[in-house]
């Protein structure tokens, strides 16, 4: 009986061992919870301060093409790029185009009607999209926008969404 009880002992200190160690692992774990919310909570407000200068900085203009890097690879099948002429120079300067004549010229003291143009009346959103860019892509403002889009989460736009674009110069 006493080995038998002798035996029992060892296995209860075992397992108040296996016990602490895992009161001790659960802590750590805690710990490293913590840790990790308080660096994702971070990160997410350097996020949102970063993405509220983006939307105050004006689109920066698009580079200007350089002949190093304004060729495209071709496509399988595309017909195979000119070669410049070798008798053309290289540093003269393109001859400027004239602009075509108007070909209803407005009459003396009479306001030209606005050019037709072509954009659409509604517009889906794509992958990087924000309000703020659609606004100003389609030159409206971004109340306009939400305003021709009621029910419309300003902080939840998804991938395949229909927004209705208002008309240009709708404020």
């Amino acid at each position: 009986m006493a080995v038998r009880e002798r035996d029992l002992q060892e296995r209860l200190r075992v397992e108040e061992r296996r016990l602490e160690e895992v009161a001790q692992t659960a802590t750590a774990n805690r710990n490293r919870i913590r840790t990790f919310l308080d660096t994702t909570r971070s990160l997410r407000e350097e996020l949102d301060r970063v993405l509220a200068r983006l939307e105050e900085r004006p689109p920066a203009p698009p580079p200007s093409p350089s002949p190093a890097t304004d060729r495209e690879d071709p496509e399988p099948g595309d017909p195979a790029p000119e070669d410049p002429d070798p008798r053309e120079s290289a540093g003269a300067p393109a001859e400027a185009a004239e602009p075509a004549p108007d070909p209803d010229p407005p009459a003396d003291g009479e306001v030209p009607a606005p050019a037709e143009t072509d954009r659409p009346e509604s517009y889906t959103v794509q992958r990087g999209d924000t309000l703020s860019d659609i606004a100003r892509r389609f030159g409206v403002s971004l109340p306009a926008l939400l305003a021709a889009n009621p029910g419309l989460d300003p902080n939840l736009i998804q991938v395949g969404q229909e927004l209705k674009l208002p008309a240009p110069g709708d404020s």
